[in-house]
């Protein structure tokens, strides 16, 4: 099958009004077996916990945060097909300017897959470089000062980005090495993940984790 980009929504609460936990649903039924992408964003907190109404079991990836602004990406398969509702849980109900971006994509190889974490100053975002050692799909998110965010060369925006928490995704990607960028507003931080078959001779798959200390492999 495939890679494709099905549906992606957004909920930006943009307030100074202390929340513990933001709710969004997906506009039209979820697939089984299709990849589901959350990212949010908030400050005076961190997106600490996730359910969803099916059930489903998240793993998470956290930026390079901005100077002010925390941002998680979760992701999981649909285990049924149906409507499914998200909510993120902070870790503390003081959490102000929060928002919520959830995406759905069909024919995406999981889960092994490849991440990288990055923050500064200035205008120009970026994250990576990661590796891919079949084709995938690879995502850049991350916090964002104020204002739209443009993709770098290759991505697309999940959603319409503004305020705080942004998305973008490139399909299709062949293996070998890829960065993103993005022209964001200051302070910004940007995650990238990649998501491509898992190595062969076993069941079980490479999780890298390239932070800025460092990569280290884990085997799960």
């Amino acid at each position: 099958m495939a890679m494709s980009f099905v549906q992606g929504t957004r909920i930006t609460p943009y307030s100074g009004t202390g929340r513990s936990s933001d709710t969004l649903a997906f506009a039209s039924n979820v697939t089984v077996g299709d990849l589901l992408i959350v990212v949010s964003a908030c400050q005076n907190a961190t997106p600490s916990s996730i359910a969803d109404t099916q059930g489903n079991s998240w793993a998470s990836l956290k930026t390079g945060n901005s100077s002010a602004t925390n941002c998680t990406l979760f992701w999981t398969v649909a285990t049924a097909t149906g409507a499914n509702t998200v909510t993120v849980t902070y870790s503390s109900s003081a959490a102000v300017y929060t928002t919520l971006e959830i995406g759905e994509f069909s024919g995406v190889p999981v889960p092994a897959s490849s991440t990288a974490n990055n923050s500064g100053t200035g205008t120009a975002g970026s994250a990576g470089p990661i590796t891919l050692t079949a084709t995938g799909l690879v995502i850049a998110f991350g916090a964002n000062a104020s204002g739209s965010v443009t993709p770098g060369s290759g991505f697309t925006l999940m959603t319409t980005a503004g305020n705080s928490a942004y998305s973008m995704y490139q399909l299709n990607v062949a293996a070998g090495s890829i960065s993103a960028t993005a022209t964001v507003n200051s302070p910004w931080g940007m995650g990238l993940v990649a998501f491509y078959p898992p190595v062969s001779g076993g069941n079980r798959s490479w999780l890298s984790v390239g932070l800025n200390n460092g990569l280290r492999g884990v085997r799960h």
